[in-house]
């Protein structure tokens, strides 16, 4: 045989073997949304702490969650959030599962008004938006993490 021909049964075989792939890979389902419901509360002097549980709203059921949480930086003080909003980019219930960073400072006094937007590694979006009430003062580096009941 010669060389052209053998490279050509070579190139025909290899294809053969991908092809047929290609076409069963499905295309990635869109990823979906849901909501969230929590409730956390904070404490802290240099290092704070923050705990709290809350509700997963997706694909029409409804999943328990457990937050909870450290800060480091300045910190003094003790509030309360309860937050509301939307979980956008879950595929399934386990994704919100994981740490939201946050860098950032805050001043709370009494009560008032709060909205964040947070992200973990699995690319889920956290939208809230809520009642904080408590006074705390921080500037810090912390992170939430969520896990499912």
């Amino acid at each position: 045989m010669t060389s052209s021909k053998i490279l050509t049964r070579r190139l025909f075989t290899a294809m053969s073997a991908i092809v047929p792939g290609l076409l069963l890979t499905s295309t990635p389902a869109k990823a979906g949304t849901g909501r969230i419901v929590l409730h956390v509360g904070s404490a802290g002097f240099i290092i704070g702490v923050s705990g709290g549980h809350g509700e997963l709203f997706f694909d029409g059921k409804n999943f328990p969650l457990n937050a909870g949480g450290v800060s480091i930086g300045l910190t003094i003080g003790a509030s309360g959030e309860d937050l509301k909003g939307v979980v956008e980019n879950i595929n399934r219930p386990e994704d919100i599962q994981g740490t939201y960073a946050q860098l950032g400072g805050e001043v709370a006094v009494g009560a008032g008004g709060t909205a964040l937007t947070l992200s973990n590694p699995n690319g889920v979006v956290l939208k809230m938006e809520g009642f904080a009430s408590g006074f705390e003062a921080s500037l810090n580096l912390g992170g939430l993490t969520i896990a499912l009941m």
